[in-house]
């Protein structure tokens, strides 16, 4: 069975990266990573936003814990192969505060956007006494003489930060630990890692084994650390109380066992995640925050366990552990132990986890009857193939979200999908209340559908039919004079498109300003009365002539006003007339723009230098040409170009930096908690950085 864990750095991301951009559904991404339990963190997805192909993937049965506040940020979920295991109970939270507090005046949410108050029966239990536990506080200092308020403990549990399965053989906890991004986080994190600690020494005491998976946020040991090796941050590592805490968690010192360290005690670079603002992927400059912790009762069980770092998809990368199928008994009376067996019992506190283990491998028959002796019973029946029958998971499962378990109102307007009989069935029809009634005759199902009544479809009325004109008023006749004769049965005319015919362009240049009061193209269809009284509407003079052009408008019979003629006879001619000015006025003005050009085209003398100044083409050349990469000075190495996306004032600027990747004693500056000159490897990238605008002057200065 391979457990993986991955901070997917949002659920709904994912899909946008190599390789699963190229799959469908999320259930193929599962197959793909060939999970039979993934743990993901990270989810950054509020419980509105979450579609029914990521809650409900076919074959699996999924658990995600949200955020109370809706917002988009953290949450878990563990997806667990429906063919492989059925949890028997599954919960959210560590603290345990949530299960119906005594004092009806508590502000103790016992609900989340998950599900609904469980009761304490559905909760793996038990929970620590928080109460006894010693927390972390902030205490006053000259620096801070009034820090932040101590929050309550069952805040521990609003933010979407873990989840608790009960898989028979052992417990499953996934979490998403708090990551320190401020001083006024960090006692939020340190009391989430200690009720953590006390949470699963809780159940050890009761005899369960545990597995702690997730993203950690904190770096165990300094070769955990992409700058480890360097002797200013060994010296003070182990001062971060996260760190002392994560090292008497583990042992020797405690309970838990880091099982990937373990099985690769010196290799080196052995990160999960990295910066990817700075590309620092790519040098394998990171730290090692993902873990998978297991007690001393799961370890015979390891087949194998490392990370995944050729994975992509975010700025984390997954961690698998694979358990073996079956282990050898421990007795030679005894028979093979397997993990199925003992994955699909249920614990119970009155028989000891060794009695499971010898009985799981005793025929089944009589393994039915021991457990039924013992009030076990057993979850998920086999198939012949080795494979299990799913059963009901807990109600924490995402089948049981009414979004996704009861019929959606959009089904009930869906087309209905008509499928062509074979043969013509016959059919009658009747008449009821005025609507015409199809029934099939030949139907022989014994359900009595209602029959499904179709409105009678209306004619048109033809012409003989038409009912008689209204009068029309006095405003719509003078409406329908402003419109020409326009003829009830004629439609407005459209204006075609200037793109179906666009004139020609000259010279395979931009198109002059003279092709566009050239005549267009006759049509073979001769224009109506209506369409040359829109034209009429829609032409007009130039707006302003310039007073010293000497220019006489062509005259034309149409220009003397006669009462014989109507206003569509005149409108063609006047037309034309106005079309002739406007490309005589057209024709001139590119006739001044092409001296006038010819002109600037002579080369000028600059009076300063004596020689020819760069013309207007050139210095429009230089100004938008691609700017040379400038060089750092350390490695004369030619530069990238970053963006500012951070907003302020500098947002959208560009900036040039050393093209060298990251890595252990990289420049960054003296600066304040910059890097220490004599620990500078120069192999790396340095600290050379130049604004945009600054690079572009020493390239015209060059």
């Amino acid at each position: 069975m391979k457990i993986i864990t991955w901070n997917v750095n949002g659920l709904k991301t994912l899909m946008n990266y190599s390789p699963w951009y190229a799959l469908k559904t999320y259930d193929a991404v599962l197959k793909e990573l060939e999970a039979d339990i993934l743990c993901v963190q990270e989810l950054k997805i509020p419980r509105s936003n979450l579609t029914k192909a990521q809650a409900c993937p076919p074959g699996y049965d999924a658990f995600l814990s949200f955020p109370h506040s809706g917002k988009g940020y953290s949450g878990v979920g563990v997806y667990t192969s429906q063919s492989v295991v059925v949890p028997h109970k599954a919960s959210e939270g560590i603290t345990g505060l949530s299960i119906s507090p005594k004092d009806p005046s508590s502000s103790v949410p016992t609900s989340s956007p998950s599900s609904l108050p469980l009761p304490a029966d559905d909760h793996v239990l038990p929970y620590p006494d928080v109460s006894s536990i010693p927390l972390f506080k902030t205490e006053p200092t000259p620096e801070r003489p009034n820090p932040p308020p101590e929050q309550p403990l069952w805040k521990l549990d609003v933010e979407g930060r873990s989840l608790t399965l009960d898989l028979g053989m052992f417990i499953l906890i996934n979490v998403y630990c708090p990551n320190e991004t401020n001083e006024d986080r960090l006692p939020f994190k340190l009391n989430f890692l200690t009720v953590l600690e006390a949470r699963v020494k809780e159940l050890v005491k009761n005899g369960r084994e545990v597995m702690v998976v997730g993203d950690m946020n904190v770096v165990h040991r300094p070769s955990d650390h992409g700058e480890g090796t360097l002797a200013s941050k060994q010296n003070g590592f182990w001062d971060h109380p996260a760190r002392q805490w994560f090292d008497q968690f583990l042992e020797p010192k405690g309970i838990m066992t880091d099982i990937v360290r373990s099985a690769f005690p010196e290799r080196e670079k052995m990160f999960t995640c990295w910066n990817t603002k700075i590309d620092a992927r790519a040098s394998n400059y990171g730290t090692r925050l993902d873990y998978i912790l297991v007690t001393k009762g799961l370890l015979p069980w390891v087949k194998s366990c490392d990370i995944l770092p050729d994975i992509r998809g975010s700025d984390h990368c997954p961690v698998y552990v694979d358990l073996h199928e079956s282990l050898p008994p421990l007795s030679p009376e005894e028979k093979p132990r397997l993990l199925a067996d003992m994955l699909n019992v249920p614990f119970q506190p009155s028989i000891s986890i060794s009695t499971l283990k010898a009985n799981s491998s005793s025929e089944r028959s009589d393994q039915e009857g021991e457990e039924q002796a013992r009030n076990v019973k057993v979850v998920g029946k086999p198939r012949e193939d080795g494979t299990r029958v799913a059963n009901e998971p807990p109600k924490l499962a995402t089948m049981f979200y009414p979004e996704f378990s009861a019929k959606s109102i959009k089904s009930f307007f869906q087309p209905v999908q008509k499928v062509a009989p074979s043969k013509a069935p016959a059919t009658a029809t009747d008449k009821v209340n005025d609507q015409i009634v199809v029934v099939d005759l030949t139907d022989e199902s014994d359900e009595l559908m209602a029959p499904r009544s179709i409105p009678a479809k209306p004619q048109r009325p033809s012409s003989q039919t038409l009912p008689a004109p209204i009068p029309t008023s006095t405003a719509s006749k003078q409406h329908q004079k402003a419109w020409g004769d326009i003829k009830p049965t004629e439609t407005r005319p459209k204006i075609q498109n200037r793109t179906k015919s666009s004139p020609i362009k000259p010279n395979g240049g931009q198109t002059s300003l003279v092709s566009f009061f050239a005549p267009s193209t006759p049509s073979s269809t001769p224009p109506t009365a209506s369409t040359l009284a829109f034209k009429k509407r829609r032409s007009s003079p130039p707006h302003s002539i310039s007073p010293d052009k000497k220019l006489k408008r062509p005259r034309s019979d149409s220009d003397e006003p006669d009462a014989k003629h109507t206003s569509a006879e005149r409108s063609e001619p006047d037309e034309a007339a106005d079309r002739a000015y406007a490309l005589q006025l057209a024709q001139e003005e590119e006739q001044a723009f092409a001296k006038e050009t010819e002109s600037n085209t002579d080369p000028k003398i600059d009076p300063d230098s004596g020689e020819p100044a760069p013309s207007a083409a050139q210095l429009w050349t230089g100004l938008l040409k691609k700017v040379e990469p400038p060089r750092c000075r350390v490695h004369q190495a030619p530069c990238v170009e970053r963006t500012v996306t951070k907003q302020g004032p500098n947002k959208g600027k560009k900036f040039w930096l050393c093209s060298l990747p990251l890595g252990p004693g990289h420049d960054s500056g003296g600066k304040k908690n910059g890097r220490l000159r004599e620990e500078v490897n120069l192999e790396y990238k340095c600290d050379y950085f130049i604004w945009g605008t600054d690079a572009r002057k020493q390239n015209a200065e060059k």
